[in-house]
């Protein structure tokens, strides 16, 4: 049985900004401190978070009628991390009408780490299962993610270790 998840955030437009920071927690004196800056312009952002979609098909007719701005596969990808695998993914994120889908890696989708990787190909070669067999289904290091970086759409960005910045059509950042 497929199971997906689909959640929807609105952020609000006016999000309230502390005058103070809990490190100075007493009220602002009007006649000593200075007036607090005006809240910065907020943009609404839509998000469609998925969650454990295992390369599966997903219609998003769904989603034609609703303006979003962001797509969040949370994890899973792949069901087993083959090269099949992401570029049914890739696959799957493209029919997406959604401009930017950042992916986050799972427990399924050990091929996009290094060290995990390396340390499940030595399991296999332990196990007797012939490398050119392993790098024929999983390709070599990197090689998933190579996948995702050069995919024909440029909005499809795995997030790393780092920080990342984004600008919106619909002009968040």
């Amino acid at each position: 049985m497929v199971r997906s998840n689909i959640l929807y955030l609105t952020f609000p437009k006016d999000i309230p900004i502390p005058s103070r920071s809990p490190h100075h927690p007493h009220p602002i004196n009007p006649k000593t401190d200075p007036p607090p800056s005006p809240p910065p312009q907020t943009i609404n952002s839509r998000f469609l978070i998925l969650s454990d979609t295992h390369g599966t098909p997903i219609s998003f007719k769904v989603l034609q009628h609703e303006h979003l701005d962001i797509v969040l596969p949370c994890g899973d990808l792949t069901h087993g991390s083959k090269l099949s695998e992401y570029r049914d993914t890739i696959q799957l994120l493209q029919s997406i009408p959604i401009p930017l889908k950042l992916l986050v890696a799972g427990n399924h989708d050990f091929t996009l780490d290094g060290p995990t990787y390396t340390n499940k190909i030595t399991e296999a070669e332990a196990c007797g299962i012939d490398f050119p067999l392993i790098q024929k289904q999983y390709g070599h290091h990197g090689e998933a993610r190579a996948l995702i970086d050069t995919a024909k759409d440029p909005g499809i960005v795995f997030l790393d270790e780092r920080s990342h910045r984004f600008d919106l059509p619909n002009g968040a950042a």
